[in-house]
């Protein structure tokens, strides 16, 4: 051991007159053994140390399991796994602690919860790279069961229950250059990839399987900018792709992902639930999203910040619960004002209500499927679960603004009743924004509530299945277009579109697939000054029917 020291000494001071900068290190040479069984944490830290120290280059895993618990990857590092080569989380929780080398040098910088198999915090031009796995045996850690966690982070349960401790599979703060490339993840206790305030990060044919517990989110991206995700097959058991934004002043942006496959028991893409900073300049498009037992992209901004320029476009969805949520609200919870530099100690307090707006979502295809949900998981007394449509709302007073739905097709199951049709859906401010928790909505296409400047332009809802919802019920709306829509109901569903309290609208180009009383049913004694323009009524016994607190004044046809 003295003389690995003083070798890893002598090395050092060799690289400080460029002696081997850009060095390859076989981990064998550092005693590393590859049965699967033998703790490696130590070994295969010094030779990530003596590659930083040396001027940084490749540290290379042969093929053999190299059983390890936390290991911090530091500047100028490449970890290779050759094919064949696996790193084995530990099963052990208290193998997930940092270096005596690393604390020295950064303890006051160590994030006190962040355990996880690799970390990194403040490093560059580090990568993760090979054709070889990352397996985190998450089975052999403790985790809650999806009933016991809903309430928790719904804050029903808090007091009583925790998440109990699980390691990350790979964890970076504060890093810039970030290199992830064609490995292989797998089986992570907790979440697959957390980034927080990292910058210019490549994420490139990743295949990342993490679905072996609970709450398993895939990639987190939180508070960075300059991210690209491509190429990569990505199947978690909560979120695929998470987007947060937990520290005020750093949002996450200049984002794209493209050309992914997204499976996940929730969401494919979210953006939140933290949104301190929000999120802005972000384009996710070219991707596959299959079996998502929630909404398949989600838009949850209830903790302040702007979201805005986001653009969604070529997406396939298979077997999704619902297409698109989007939901402003206010939580009223605490978050990070002070900055990323005293991430862990800064003062904390309430953010205003955030910022939605010009979002651009287009080229979607999609088939829904039909959930059953059981009443212990979310207290409510629903027999069935009638498949989720679009969901857009803000708050009173709050709107979501400028939003474009573009060339969409969207196929559902049916199963709304006419009592669904009638139904009140709640504000809901304080809770957590899954759509669930909104209940069956009014209408099985689309409900666009507390929002201006909303846009369906070649858009067509089908259905499966017998529904007696409209297609589209939109509440509290101003600035409307509907050009181009085409959706069919039940011939006993009064209207293919109910707006109550919505006004300023264009309704141009639509028609009814199917035979039922109206295209148009207006409500609400602040609803006026639609124009009805060139649409097809063939199907329809007539365009419109109002309410009585509605003047026909209010509608012009031509």
């Amino acid at each position: 051991m003295i003389l690995k020291v003083r070798l890893t000494a002598l090395l050092f001071l060799l690289s400080q007159f460029g002696v081997w900068a850009g060095i390859n290190i076989n981990i064998s040479q550092f005693g590393v053994l590859n049965d699967g069984k033998t703790l490696n944490t130590i070994k295969i830290q010094m030779a990530i140390d003596s590659c930083y120290h040396m001027g940084g280059g490749t540290v290379n895993f042969p093929k053999g399991n190299y059983l390890t618990g936390t290991i911090v990857l530091r500047t100028n590092v490449t970890i290779h796994l050759e094919a064949d080569a696996v790193l084995l989380g530990s099963p052990k929780l208290i193998d997930y602690q940092f270096s005596d080398l690393f604390l020295a040098e950064k303890n006051k910088y160590v994030n006190p919860k962040g355990q996880a198999l690799i970390y990194a915090f403040g490093s560059k031009n580090i990568s993760i790279t090979g054709l070889g796995t990352i397996d985190g045996q998450g089975q052999f850690f403790e985790a809650m069961s999806r009933q016991e966690s809903i309430p928790v982070f719904r804050g029903e349960a808090a007091a009583k229950k925790i998440y109990p401790p699980r390691p990350r599979l790979i964890e970076m703060i504060g890093c810039n250059n970030i290199n992830i490339k064609e490995v292989q993840a797998k089986n992570s206790p907790s979440w697959g990839i957390h980034l927080i305030g990292c910058e210019t990060v490549f994420i490139d044919q990743l295949v990342l399987d993490s679905h072996v517990r609970p709450n398993n989110d895939g990639i987190d991206i939180e508070s960075c900018k300059t991210v690209f995700i491509s190429n990569s097959s990505i199947y978690s058991d909560d979120d695929a792709i998470c987007f947060k934004s937990s520290i005020e002043g750093l949002p996450v942006e200049n984002v794209v992902v493209t050309n992914c496959i997204l499976r996940s028991n929730c969401a494919a893409i979210k953006f939140g639930t933290p949104s301190a900073a929000g999120f802005k300049n972000i384009s996710v498009s070219n991707c596959t999203i299959y079996d998502c037992a929630q909404d398949a992209i989600k838009f949850m901004a209830v903790d302040g910040g702007i979201v805005e320029d986001i653009n969604i476009s070529n997406i396939t969805m298979h077997n999704v619960e619902g297409p698109i949520f989007m939901r402003l609200g206010n939580m009223g919870r605490k978050v990070q004002i002070n900055g990323f530099e005293d991430y862990h100690q800064a003062a904390q307090e309430v953010s205003p209500v955030g910022i939605m707006r010009n979002i651009r979502i287009s080229g979607i295809t999609a088939t829904m499927k039909t959930v059953a949900i059981q009443d212990s998981m979310l207290r409510v007394a629903w027999d069935k679960m009638a498949v989720l449509g679009i969901l857009v709302t803000g708050l009173p007073g709050h709107y979501i603004e400028d939003v474009t739905f573009n060339d969409i097709q969207l196929i559902y199951p049916g199963g709304g009743s006419k009592q669904d049709a009638l139904r009140t859906v709640p504000e809901n401010e304080k809770m957590y924004p899954e759509q669930h928790f909104f209940g069956i909505l009014p209408s099985y296409g689309a409900y666009v509530r507390h929002a201006k400047g909303i846009s369906f332009h070649n858009v067509r809802f089908k259905l499966a299945g017998q529904d007696f919802r409209p297609a589209i019920v939109t509440e509290d709306v101003e600035n409307l277009e509907l050009v181009n829509v085409s959706a069919e109901v039940d011939k006993e569903t009064e209207a293919i579109v109910r707006m109550v309290n919505t006004k300023n609208v264009l309704i141009s180009n639509c028609r009814s697939l199917s035979k039922t009383t109206a295209f148009l049913k207006l409500e609400g004694k602040k609803s006026g000054d639609v124009l009805m323009l060139s649409n097809d009524f063939r199907n329809v016994t007539k365009p419109y029917v109002l309410d009585k607190i509605v003047s026909s004044k209010e509608i012009r046809i031509k």
